[in-house]
């Protein structure tokens, strides 16, 4: 079993995020996972696609993320404001990749 209780990964030749989270999704002794990330990058998820999605198959697994707010231009700071207020980050997610046309590699991370 991998063991990197509190570690910094941040992509030294030594720890590289994928190859981590590849080893760590695989490992039958893990039940949740939480993340807490500046951004979310779904051409870095699809590195990981296959070991997070059989990941979240197992029983009583779980996945939490915390991530960081993107600078947005706020409704009311537009021209023809829009009142409709927005849930982030999941109104925020969805909008985003609603607008994105996804290389066919990245339409299963986006669903996922």
């Amino acid at each position: 079993m991998v063991r990197l209780r509190n570690t910094l990964i941040d992509n030294s030749p030594s720890l590289q995020m994928a190859d981590i989270l590849r080893s760590l999704f695989q490992e039958s002794g893990y039940t949740a996972a939480l993340f807490a990330t500046g951004y979310l990058d779904i051409p870095g998820l699809a590195l990981v696609y296959d070991e997070l999605a059989a990941f979240l198959e197992r029983p009583e697994t779980t996945f939490k993320l915390l991530i960081g707010q993107e600078p947005l231009v706020r409704s009311y700071q537009t021209v023809e404001p829009v009142a409709v207020p927005m849930d982030f980050p999941r109104d925020h997610i969805r909008r985003d990749l609603a607008d994105l046309k996804l290389l066919p590699e990245y339409n299963k991370v986006a669903q996922l």
